[in-house]
């Protein structure tokens, strides 16, 4: 008879899909009859095979690959091997494995009957159980190369991963404020560039510049004592 026949796995994995085989066995007496969809947890359909087979009967150890050979319009029942799909099984990679994933199978002829028996899902995760449900940024690295390009400017190299920095000054006896996890002497600016401009009126006294890049994960390391991003000048007041 004319029918539908759905059978449904549930995936608990929550990584992202990169690839999807699909193995079916069924028992028919005529496999030109018959519709075979894959559906995932998104709703995506993937049409597998429609009315190929003509009068053969079965299906057996079918596996529906992407990367297969040779096409299923171009199969001899009982499609024992790897076929490529009618459609594409790609169309699913990107989406979360998690979910019910179902398999649709459609008698569209009367006479003949058949029996799905079994199949099976082949799912490529590469995040495996590294998904990252509950992420935070890292720390940005260290900027490096701070110097004055003017009496009233300075520049520096990007810190990987910064979204933008801040750029401090003390005196000589600030300095371990300047390299340790406290806050420092005095906030020049921030900026989301590699340059501050406007930085010094004179002062007196010799005088530490540093910056430190910044995003939401925190602030980017300050150096070690004897190296590290900062130059010393001897003018400049806190805004």
């Amino acid at each position: 008879d004319v029918s539908t026949t759905l059978s449904s796995i549930v995936v608990a994995s929550a990584g992202l899909v990169s690839d999807v085989n699909v193995t079916i066995n069924i028992t028919h007496t005529f496999d030109g009859d018959l519709d075979i969809v894959m559906i995932g947890p998104n709703g995506t359909r993937v049409e597998l095979t429609t009315d190929n087979g003509s009068s053969g009967d079965n299906f057996v150890n079918t596996v529906f690959d992407d990367q297969a050979a040779t096409s299923i319009t171009a199969g001899v029942a009982p499609f024992t091997g790897s076929f490529r799909p009618e459609g594409l099984l790609s169309a699913l990679n990107g989406i979360s494995a998690a979910g019910t994933w179902t398999l649709e199978v459609t008698d569209d002829a009367g006479a003949d009957t058949g029996t799905l028996n079994s199949w099976s899902l082949s799912i490529t995760n590469p995040a495996g159980a590294y998904v990252c449900t509950s992420c935070s940024l890292a720390t940005p690295g260290e900027a490096t190369g701070l110097l004055f390009t003017s009496k009233t400017a300075v520049s520096w190299s990007a810190a990987a991963g910064a979204s933008g920095y801040y750029l401090y000054r003390g005196e000589l006896a600030n300095l371990p404020n300047l390299l340790d996890a406290t806050d420092d002497s005095c906030q020049v600016g921030l900026t989301n560039g590699l340059s501050l401009a406007g930085v010094s009126d004179p002062a007196a006294g010799l005088e530490w510049y540093l910056v430190r890049g910044w995003n939401t994960g925190g602030y980017g390391s300050a150096g070690a004592a004897t190296a590290g991003a900062r130059v010393h000048d001897s003018s400049g007041t806190c805004p």
